[in-house]
């Protein structure tokens, strides 16, 4: 079906108004990083089957029950970023106003894109930069990076992602700033 243009502040009123499920990632997603605030996450396409002996990528459940959201989030993002391709939608809603901890995502494959859908004015991201002009003090251990611990001094850049879509590496260390009311979604 067509329709008209989906507006980033009304898909993320769509995304507070249906039912979340609670995490669904074993592990590796940003709600049991030590320090997140993300109280829920649902993802939409292809994951890490649960049974770690198969290996292999099957489809989310929530892209099996929540079809007209998957429908809405995949014309948004073909909208918005019409020649990136992509295999998956995770959505995160925040709970509290302190942002969350700095993460790595050693599972993600390539490049990926984020944005703030919703009430999001001031949603921002830092993202690792050598050459940034925003340094970030650590307070915790980075997952998966031991050379970023608590108490190292780091560079990167600090971007607006309130309604726009921001390209970043999610395999680099990155932070989501203190915003309330945001769902951020990243494919």
């Amino acid at each position: 079906g067509g329709g008209g243009r989906i507006e980033a502040e009304a898909l993320g009123r769509a995304l507070r108004e249906v039912p979340w499920p609670d995490c669904v990632v074993q592990g590796a997603s940003a709600a049991s990083a030590p320090g997140s605030s993300f109280n829920k996450v649902m993802i939409i396409g292809l994951v890490n089957s649960k049974i770690e002996k198969l290996k292999q990528l099957s489809i989310s459940r929530a892209m099996y029950s929540l079809p007209n959201v998957t429908r809405m989030l995949t014309r948004f993002a073909a909208q918005e970023i019409p020649d990136f391709k992509f295999a998956s939608v995770v959505l995160n809603m925040m709970a509290a106003r302190d942002g969350m901890s700095m993460l790595v995502d050693k599972n993600s494959h390539g490049p990926a894109y984020v944005v703030a859908l919703g009430d999001c004015k001031g949603a921002r991201i830092w993202t690792f930069d050598e050459d940034g002009d925003v340094p970030m003090a650590l307070t915790v251990q980075v997952p998966g990076c031991p050379e970023l611990r608590s108490g190292v001094v780091t560079r990167g850049r600090v971007r607006d992602i309130a309604a726009r879509f921001v390209a970043f590496d999610r395999r680099l260390p990155h932070q989501f700033l203190p915003c309330a009311g945001a769902t951020r979604g990243t494919v």
